[in-house]
């Protein structure tokens, strides 16, 4: 079987989309298919491209959407038995379908559409919805991560729901690796640091817990621009915590074991970002028993089950953030309890090897 991957970017980049790719790969190659994964080189440097990709050159990207006629040409040269598109807001998705022939397409959403946009973010969605219904009327299967966004899926495209599978997304678990227990209360902030992220959220609500003498530091895990960094180090000095937060470049796959690291020591791991499929964030941190607090968007909601395996919070607020880690600092029961259900929810179904063996089955289905 020949099998191409489309993405819009690709590793060095940072996100659960990239890592997603690559571990299908990963797992694909332990099957014996070779996928060719064929991407952009939208602002991706020479440094750390992968030779399992084809970068093919972006003439235009306009907020990060890139247009690559070579991508195109592509796939008039080649021909595949499965296209796995990912995500279908991407002109390359496009691209790729348009001159698919007689390939089966399997296209993954990777977050259906924002549960917060501003205006801006809005239009451009509008702008880019006829891209994305041809995508999902073009595809033989689609993948959404959680019941919610399935839901999601079906009330803004009206598609046949028939076509729409749930299979979660999931992580490579650390079998032999616990939780670290550590006398500093470490709040992490993983993955790519961009605005949708809201981290200055976390910042802002680190303030409030300063401001009532609880101990801890903010450690931002990622990739960022020197420009955001540089404003949020300026919120952070301004708010009087800069010598609370501390940023530490992205840890690469191949360093994996010091990211693992850093999750297993972590007091809690946060994540607000206001697109979200189904973070691979929280995952990693709790499958060592680290109860994580959460924006409910997307399909969190289905893994940080609020109360159970972690706490929720259901506004971008950074009073109500605040509370939620509070919280966590002063029961420390619940605390173990919460920890204890993380743990075992994500190894009972976010096993990246059983959630691949139920995309496998998509494959081979007509």
């Amino acid at each position: 079987m020949k099998v191409a991957q489309v993405c819009h970017v690709y590793l060095p980049h940072l996100g659960g989309l990239e890592y997603f790719v690559d571990r299908l790969h990963e797992s694909l190659k332990k099957k014996g298919v070779i996928s060719e994964i064929v991407t952009t080189d939208m602002k991706t440097p020479l440094e750390g491209r992968k030779s399992n990709a084809i970068y093919y050159k972006s003439l235009i990207s306009y907020m990060g959407n890139p247009f690559s006629l070579a991508l195109m040409n592509h796939f008039k040269k080649n021909r595949y038995d499965l296209i796995i598109l990912h995500q279908i807001w991407f002109i390359p998705s496009f691209e790729a379908l348009s001159f698919k022939k007689n390939a089966k397409t399997i296209t993954v959403v990777h977050g259906v559409y924002p549960d917060k946009a501003t205006k801006k973010q809005k239009f451009l969605l509008w702008l880019y919805k006829p891209i994305a219904k041809y995508v999902l009327k073009k595809s033989d299967h689609i993948i959404v991560q959680s019941n919610s966004e399935k839901d999601k899926l079906l009330k803004i495209f009206k598609i046949n729901k028939n076509k729409v599978n749930v299979i979660y997304n999931g992580t490579v678990l650390e079998k032999n690796r616990e939780k670290i227990e550590s006398k500093e209360r470490v709040i992490l902030f993983t993955g790519r640091i961009i605005p949708d992220k809201n981290p200055d959220l976390l910042i802002k609500a680190g303030v409030l817990l300063s401001n009532k003498k609880y101990d801890f530091k903010i450690k931002f895990i990622g990739t960022i621009e020197d420009n955001y960094k540089e404003e949020l180090i300026k919120l952070a000095n301004n708010l009087g915590i800069k010598d609370k937060v501390m940023f530490i470049p992205n840890i690469p796959k191949e360093r994996r074991n010091e990211l693992m690291k850093e999750y297993a020591s972590a007091f809690t791991s946060v994540a607000v970002g206001s697109w979200e499929g189904l973070p691979n964030r929280l995952m990693e941190a709790m499958q060592f028993g680290v109860p994580c607090v959460a924006y409910n968007s997307g399909g969190t909601a289905e893994l940080v089950k609020d109360g159970e395996t972690g706490l929720l919070i259901k506004n971008l607020d950074e009073k109500e953030l605040a509370s939620k880690i509070e919280f966590l600092m002063k029961n420390s029961n619940l605390y173990r309890e919460l920890g204890k259900n993380a743990k075992k929810i994500v190894r009972e179904s976010f096993d990246w090897d059983k959630n691949f063996k139920k995309i496998s089955i998509l494959h081979e289905r007509k």
